[in-house]
């Protein structure tokens, strides 16, 4: 129960009747899996530079992983836009050395 000086309240109603168009509905969903899928990916990339700079760096630039902008840059990463990317000092050196199937 909310409190008099608030005045909300959480309603329970399926996503149909809260997005009546249809358009809406895919769009959404569509923008729901790319982001669950860009998530993915950049948790696997971070994972390969933690990986990378425990074994062939004695865990230097880990500093990074903890950093919102870096993860951020991590994100961009594995994703497509429309702007210009921008060169990460140590990122990409990673990436070029760290393939995909190394993790295996």
């Amino acid at each position: 129960m909310p409190t008099s000086s608030e005045g909300l309240r959480t309603v329970g109603v399926s996503f149909a009747k809260l997005v009546p168009d249809e358009g809406h509905v895919v769009a959404i969903r569509d923008a729901v899996d790319r982001v669950h899928k860009a998530t993915l990916l950049a948790t696997e990339l971070l994972n390969l530079y933690v990986r990378d700079r425990l074994q062939n760096h004695a865990g230097s630039g880990l500093d990074l992983v903890c950093d919102a902008n870096w993860l951020l840059n991590a994100f961009n990463e594995v994703t497509r836009g429309r702007g210009k990317t921008k060169e990460v000092k140590g990122r990409s050196a990673s990436r070029r050395r760290t393939t995909w199937s190394s993790t295996g």
